[in-house]
């Protein structure tokens, strides 16, 4: 099984090698984190011997975001990311600097994080209305915020949403986003979203 002890053992060439990331909840983070959550993920897999490595983005418009949830992609061969690899420390460097550091570098805004997620949702980013709704605030489209909350978010409480206690959480905190858009309490919205990021860098 892939420990923790293992993934900080592995990466710490990285991180020695670029000042611009750092190790944070289990997640190599490039920085600086400003709206966007960009970073890699080693993973466990049902083989003991190794894990799958991803790169992925987003949004920190969150009480407690998720990476697994984040916009990206799985390194392969899914050969190369074995214990037992021999030049698994070099092939981890190659892998980061030709294939998922550059990707994540060209992701410095919102709107390059809604292109990426264009790209990667099968049915839609329009369709991911949780997740679009607070970044629509941030970017100042509140009439598309607007419509998620009436077509969307009015049908639920937090009691009633699906989901476990952290969706329900997070459900809440829209459904206060939705009351100050209402009211047009654009510092209320800002505030909210600014202590979302700093829990987010916290974090």
């Amino acid at each position: 099984m892939t420990t923790m002890t293992q993934i900080k053992k592995v990466i710490k060439p990285i991180l020695e090698k670029h000042n611009d990331l750092a190790f944070q909840g289990g997640i190599v983070v490039l920085k600086p984190v400003h709206h966007l959550v960009r970073g890699i993920i080693l993973d466990r897999t049902s083989d003991a011997t190794r894990f799958s490595l991803r790169w992925g983005v987003i949004h920190s418009f969150r009480s407690s975001p998720v990476f697994s949830t984040g916009f990206g992609a799985e390194l392969f061969p899914r050969m190369r990311w074995s214990w037992n690899n021999p030049n698994l420390s070099n092939d981890l460097i190659r892998a980061l600097e030709t294939e998922a550091l550059p990707r994540l570098r060209n992701i410095q805004s919102l709107n390059d994080y809604v292109e990426l997620a264009r790209q990667n949702i099968l049915h839609g980013w329009d369709q991911q209305y949780l997740r679009k709704m607070p970044v629509d605030i941030a970017m100042g489209d509140f009439d598309a915020a607007r419509v998620i909350c009436r077509d969307v978010i009015s049908r639920y409480t937090p009691e009633t949403f699906p989901g476990d206690a952290e969706d329900k959480a997070h459900f809440a905190d829209l459904k206060k986003l939705c009351a100050m858009l209402a009211s047009d309490d654009r510092k209320g919205m800002a505030a909210m979203l600014h202590a979302f990021e700093a829990e987010t860098v916290k974090n």
